[in-house]
């Protein structure tokens, strides 16, 4: 095996670490069904097939998303994928890669995907304040445990792949049995329509490959962060050298409802999809028989078990899972999980369309064409986050240590009520739908006769001599209090700002970003290094 001298043509990364993400606010992004290039295509999710999403239109309307709050975008794979019409569809969503050495021609070129990334770059925030490098990041789903293939599993063509093109670097067949981590390791996701051979990351060849292809690939793009699909099929290890290979933050995709297996894979990874305190979220505030103590039990148990729950991903929907709208039918019960993911201590994830309250089930009907609405910015949930988000970053540049501190969860009687402190917000929530809930009593720990702004309802309260503050839990919706004297901002405009298109530059500028200056297309640099390696 010969050398990877070429590599060291390439820049470093920029390198945003796990400090810097912390701060942010991420929107997903499911390339194919945000934003076509041109004009307004139908999309019927039942079809699975490619509905015309691409990086130029995701870029054309990063207004949309920059309106809300949001400080990074994260977007499906790039990569080229399976091409062909399968039991379940097309590779739409970009997860049956294939080939790493190509970028998948149905979301666009080489220079759209970096003058996608220069224009992220470029956006000064609208709500954030002020960050280190300044402007929104930018990251990607990685896959790496797997190739995708049209079935049966026992007639794949290997040579297809890239750069695995040899069944030797390949797991033998055998389908995953998730209830045990080895077979979760050294098994195949997949069926027999759709095989996934699993990658041999304990190969040394293998690994050398992938260190170097996530090393490149993040310092050619300048990409930010990057998102493991498919975490705990991978042994821990290797996750270790692969995100120290990437150079920034690195967040995983590890399906665990339980904390203590979900939290140990923080440390290889720098921060993982927070799935243990999900469950218990979706079932506190399926309705009014939700348990809200269960929720509690779990944020205790992650804060325990984890080493540090500030920089987990904090998430209620996904292209996996049903829409939180989909679930459940009340608006004001939607709002108070919203106002959880967003207020919450983790980094706040956000699936699109769930700020257009879209009700896909299950897959292929969560997976919804963004367009088809027309990206409203007068949707209640659209508005309610340009709200949260811009209270998070207002509350952290107010105080500096709200983004590593945890909250303080704060006792109320009832028990359909969650209340907790953060600096000084102090959020209410509760599962009680459409109903009223008068007079809450909930302490504070602030002076009395400070006044509170509810920047969700732009009601205002004073502490009391005691401490402690009553709520009036009008029609089930979230209440978020914060000082008076340093939200004046608030409740001043009854809609977002109205996204434009004037930030976003036509491909054809000549001014390009670090990454942008580098001639040399991308799949010819890495064509060449994992020729090296495996040759």
């Amino acid at each position: 095996m010969r050398p990877l001298t070429l590599l060291s043509l390439l820049p470093a990364a920029l390198g945003a670490s796990s400090d810097d993400w912390r701060s942010r606010s991420i929107y997903q992004v499911m390339v194919d069904r945000f934003a076509p290039t041109a004009g307004t295509p139908s999309c019927n999710t039942q079809d699975r097939k490619y509905c015309g999403g691409t990086w130029k239109g995701l870029a054309a309307n990063l207004d949309y998303i920059q309106a809300m709050g949001f400080s990074a975008i994260w977007i499906s794979p790039i990569h080229a994928g399976l091409p062909d019409n399968t039991d379940y569809g097309y590779g739409y969503t970009g997860y049956w890669v294939q080939r790493l050495d190509r970028l998948n021609h149905n979301f666009g070129t080489d220079d759209e995907l970096r003058a996608l990334v220069e224009n992220v770059h470029k956006r000064g925030p609208l709500l954030l304040f002020y960050t280190n490098p300044p402007g929104m990041y930018i990251m990607i789903d990685i896959v790496v445990n797997n190739v995708a293939a049209k079935g049966p599993a026992s007639s794949i063509d290997y040579s297809v792949f890239e750069p695995f093109n040899n069944i030797k670097y390949y797991h033998p067949q055998c389908w995953i049995n998730w209830s045990n981590q080895t077979s979760a390791e050294d098994c195949w996701m997949g069926d027999n329509s759709v095989p996934l051979p699993d990658i041999n990351t304990e190969l040394d060849q293998v690994e050398t490959v992938l260190y170097d292809y996530i090393k490149n690939i993040t310092s050619f793009y300048s990409f930010d962060g990057i998102r493991l699909d498919a975490g705990k099929s991978i042994r821990k290890p290797f996750w270790k050298e692969f995100c120290h290979s990437a150079g920034v933050y690195c967040i995983g995709e590890v399906y665990y409802g339980n904390s203590e297996l979900l939290c140990d894979y923080q440390g290889p990874m720098d921060g993982m999809l927070d799935f243990a305190t999900y469950f218990p979220l979706i079932r506190a505030f399926t309705n009014s028989d939700g348990s809200i103590s269960e929720l509690t039990t779990m944020i205790n148990d992650m804060r325990s078990k984890c080493k540090d729950t500030t920089v987990l991903g904090t998430f209620s929907e996904n292209h996996d899972l049903p829409r939180l709208a989909g679930s459940i039918n009340d608006t004001s019960l939607q709002h108070n999980v919203i106002a959880f993911t967003v207020l919450y201590d983790g980094i706040p994830v956000i699936y699109q369309g769930q700020e257009q309250s879209f009700t896909g089930k299950a897959d292929p009907d969560n997976r919804e064409a963004l367009w088809t609405l027309g990206f409203n910015v007068s949707a209640p949930a659209y508005k309610l986050l340009s709200t949260l988000n811009s209270l998070r970053s207002n509350a952290a540049k107010s105080n500096n240590t709200f983004l590593t501190s945890v909250s303080t969860i704060l006792d109320v009687a009832s028990t359909h009520v969650l209340a907790w402190r953060k600096g000084d917000v102090i959020v209410v929530l509760n599962n009680l739908g459409q109903e009223n809930l008068q007079g809450v009593v909930v302490p504070s720990g602030m002076p009395p006769s400070t006044k509170l702004l509810d920047v969700v309802g732009c009601t205002q309260i004073s502490v009391d001599t005691d401490g402690t503050i009553k709520t009036d839990l009008t029609n089930g919706e979230p209440r978020v209090y914060y000082p008076s004297s340093i939200a004046k901002d608030f409740c001043q405009q009854s809609t977002p700002i109205t996204p434009s298109t004037s930030q976003t530059p036509s491909l054809g500028s000549t001014t390009r970003s670090a990454a942008s200056n580098r001639r040399v297309p991308y799949i010819t640099i890495l064509s060449t290094l994992i020729f090296l390696a495996l040759f």
